[in-house]
């Protein structure tokens, strides 16, 4: 293990030659020696040898596949293979080898993280009842988890169902973490959800106010698309224009979907067009009452 030390140490000095030589002689010995086919991913990475780093990171997926197939114990074996197929966008890959873990002997908290993670896949997925029954679980195992009473609650928002519930889980997770920005945005979209659905103004005013606090601590498009959908509501469309602009310049900064870019620029249009439209009205009846006030010479 020699050989595999001085792999850390030669990358830890930024020796990416020697740290890459030294994994070689470690793996002519030991093969198939995940942990070391991983490291020597990263030191490809650092040169930007790509072709060698997907070239290690296959060899890193073939030997924890061969492994959790074969019943591993290692929850980190099946953790790391997730990873791996969640990068490559194989979400259902990912999900199975997560399922998996289930038949092995957890303590409550690995247990915890398992259904967590679980949720988080089901999510991107779309699965959402499946997301939301592991996120029940997970409260189960550890019901002052503040990332999973967020997640919840903000699942909860997204479909408009149990919105009290969601703002009383979304303000506990709050509670641990009282400047967290995402869970000011949760909580201030849940006021909005609210609001549209009693149609109550005061809610909006709650909404925007949690939202702006928000970005104080995050500035996430999503936050700003959020703050720009409550004051159109409010009526307050020159600063809906602001924030949706905002929004759509991180989106952009953020490589974001040509969908989540092109519902920005629908509202943009809509608004800023009905804008021009109020200011039109505004200079006619300007214009009508100057003429009804004017006298004859």
């Amino acid at each position: 293990f020699t050989s595999f030390y001085l792999t850390l140490c030669y990358d830890a000095l930024n020796d990416y030659e020697s740290a890459i030589q030294e994994a070689k002689i470690f793996l002519e010995k030991e093969p198939n020696n995940w942990v070391m086919h991983l490291a020597l991913s990263e030191v490809y990475g650092k040169i930007k040898n790509e072709s060698k780093k997907k070239e290690e990171i296959e060899k890193t997926q073939e030997i924890l596949k061969s492994s959790t197939d074969a019943g591993s114990k290692n929850p980190k074996e099946y953790f790391l293979l997730c990873q791996i197929y969640r990068n490559q966008h194989k979400i259902s890959e990912a999900i199975a080898v997560v399922e998996s873990i289930k038949l092995i002997s957890l303590d409550k908290e690995m247990r915890r993280d398992v259904h967590f993670l679980l949720a988080n896949l089901y999510y991107e997925d779309k699965i959402f009842d499946r997301a939301e029954e592991e996120l029940q679980m997970t409260l189960k195992l550890d019901p002052d988890f503040h990332e999973a009473n967020n997640f919840l609650g903000y699942l909860f928002v997204e479909n408009n169902k149990n919105l009290d519930e969601a703002i009383h889980l979304i303000n506990k997770a709050l509670k641990a973490q009282p400047q967290n920005g995402a869970y000011l945005d949760s909580l201030g979209w849940a006021y909005y959800k609210k609001a549209q659905v009693e149609g109550r103004n005061d809610y909006l005013v709650v909404a925007l106010k949690k939202l702006l606090e928000a970005v104080q601590f995050m500035e996430e498009p999503d936050i700003y698309e959020h703050v720009g959908d409550v004051h159109y509501s409010l009526g307050d469309w020159d600063k809906a224009v602001k924030a949706w602009e905002k929004a759509m310049a991180l989106y952009r900064q953020a490589l974001a979907s040509e969908t989540k870019i092109e519902d920005i620029a629908i509202k943009l249009e809509k608004t800023k067009r009905l804008i021009s439209v109020e200011k039109r009205g505004t200079r006619f009846i300007e214009n009508r009452r100057g003429v009804g006030n004017s006298t004859q010479p």
